[in-house]
């Protein structure tokens, strides 16, 4: 699919190497994986992949889902934009403070983000919560949120929030365990149906697929106010 430049993978050590110790079990584990040259094709490395540019535009998960934002929601740099669940690295974030003249700081949450300094984001080391304050918000942004897909979706609905969210079977988290893919889809719909309340306050909700919402078995659930 991809081969990493040398000179990229080395820029990527480097920048590990320089925050090893905050990264958990599994991704170092990953970076383990990289180091032998092994490309690994998983959400966490696309953010890193993205951040040092080492991946073609048109085959990066997160710029795809970049574009695809833009498309789904007009206007788009007026937006006050909050990604949830941005991971170590707000890749998404990124990308939109990047290629958009956004009005607004966009606003990256996550626990174990890293502590960058990226023109046009504020990183918020933060869990998002049923409690989080969504008042200045517009749009929620959310790329494989795991086990916070359902906390993200009944805040919108009761704030009546636009959302994009890629959601992925990782949303079983702790309190979730989904033995099969029926079981899988049997959760989602509830929270598609769940998300399709928004109809009734003049929303559009939509559930598409793009190359990485394929290959995950899971869709993009999109509300935006017609």
């Amino acid at each position: 699919m991809f081969k990493i430049s040398q000179e990229k993978r080395k820029e990527i050590l480097e920048f590990y190497w320089k925050y090893k110790d905050l990264f958990d079990e599994n991704t170092q584990y990953m970076f383990n994986e990289f180091s032998l040259g092994n490309d690994l094709i998983c959400d966490t490395l696309f953010e890193f992949y993205t951040y040092f540019h080492a991946i073609a535009d048109s085959i990066n998960p997160y710029y795809v889902f970049y574009k695809y934002l833009c498309q789904k929601h007009q206007s788009i740099s007026k937006k006050k934009i909050l990604e949830v669940a941005s991971g170590y690295i707000p890749a998404f974030s990124y990308l939109l403070a990047l290629h958009e003249k956004m009005e607004h700081q966009i606003i990256a949450m996550d626990p174990v983000s890293l502590p960058l300094n990226i023109k046009g984001v504020t990183i918020k080391q933060d869990l998002f919560t049923p409690q989080t304050n969504l008042q200045k918000i517009d749009l929620l942004v959310a790329h494989c949120p795991c086990d916070a897909l359902e906390i993200i979706i009944n805040k919108a609905v009761k704030e009546k929030k636009e959302f994009t969210i890629q959601t992925c079977k990782c949303a079983s988290g702790s309190e979730y365990y989904f033995y099969s893919r029926k079981e899988w889809y049997y959760y989602l719909a509830t929270l598609i149906n769940r998300a399709k309340t928004l109809e009734n306050s003049g929303f559009i909700v939509e559930q598409e697929y793009l190359e990485l919402s394929r290959m995950t078995d899971s869709p993009i659930i999109t509300a935006r106010k017609r």
